[in-house]
């Protein structure tokens, strides 16, 4: 029998708690289930809410952050207590669906990976539900995640390490966790997870959020993040990353890109010429490019 830890990250999430709860009292599957919640130094009540919504679920451990460290940090003092086989990463700010977890576990074991993916819906005000329009139910392997992630050519590649993820133990405590450098874990933990394993990919809605939730980072923060962890990807592994140098290049215009009207004016024509124009650019070359978008972004 498979056993799930999930790792549940709140901040400032006191409402949606109960909701959240209730969603994964209804999950399914036979397995065994162990939950630890890291509240990251909420101003609000998200702790006792968390306390006593949690209460009648079977071995669940609180941690409370002392500062506010973000998500790479929380899910490594998760790591240090979970003894699941397979993690599955919760975000607060979201309900799951049922069968998320037997979703998840089914496509790894169909697809021979350590790593399963899927999609997520809305959640309205009336706590309506709205599946993605890439439902389908078809399960599919990603034979190249890091250019998947890079190219951002699959629907919600690169909510990786939100509630529609999971992933084995094993493969976390081999890319040694999260990389607490760069603040949010999604695309840290695409490219590491990209290093070692395939992904399945489920295009099944696993896991629901409100419009609002969507935008609780600036934009520029999330750029932010997501270029300092493609310069730490290829800092800490060159090698792999030589094989992606044009998927790197396209990256960062696509990033900027997507930043708003400034950034678009600025990077309008290298967004399209790094599709069209082939680059042979080396890490130390896309390094210092990366670097130097990193030290002017406002954030």
């Amino acid at each position: 029998m498979n056993n799930i830890t999930y790792i549940i990250l709140l901040k400032n999430q006191e409402k949606n708690i109960p909701l959240l709860a209730e969603s994964m009292k209804a999950l399914e599957g036979n397995f065994r289930k162990e939950y630890i919640i890291v509240d990251d130094f909420s101003s609000d009540n998200t702790q006792a809410v968390a306390m006593e919504s949690f209460s009648s679920f079977p071995k669940t451990t609180i941690i409370s952050n002392t500062g506010y460290y973000g998500p790479s940090y929380s899910i490594n003092q998760a790591l240090k207590v979970a003894s699941g086989r397979y993690i599955h990463f919760i975000d607060g700010d979201e309900i799951v669906a049922p069968q998320a977890t037997a979703l998840l576990l089914q496509a790894c074991d169909a697809m021979g990976t350590s790593v399963a993916c899927g999609l997520h819906g809305r959640l309205d005000e009336n706590g309506n539900k709205f599946s993605s329009s890439y439902d389908t139910g078809d399960i599919t392997l990603i034979e190249s995640p890091i250019k998947a992630l890079l190219e951002n050519i699959i629907p919600d590649i690169r909510r990786i390490g939100y509630s529609s993820t999971l992933v084995s133990r094993a493969l976390l405590e081999q890319i040694g966790g999260a990389d607490e450098s760069v603040f949010l874990c999604n695309m840290s933990l695409g490219l590491l997870f990209g290093k070692y394993s395939k992904t399945a990919f489920i295009k099944k809605t696993l896991c629901y959020s409100r419009d609002l939730i969507e935008n609780r980072y600036d934009k520029q923060f999330e750029a932010y993040n997501d270029l300092s962890a493609i310069v730490d990807f290829m800092e800490n592994h060159v090698v792999v990353a030589e094989h992606y140098t044009s998927e790197i290049y396209k990256a960062l215009w696509s990033v900027l890109w997507h930043l708003g009207k400034k950034y678009k004016v600025q990077t309008l024509p290298k967004y399209f010429l790094s599709r069209y124009v082939k680059h042979n650019l080396d890490c130390n070359t896309l390094i210092d490019l990366y670097k130097g978008y990193i030290a002017n972004l406002e954030w």
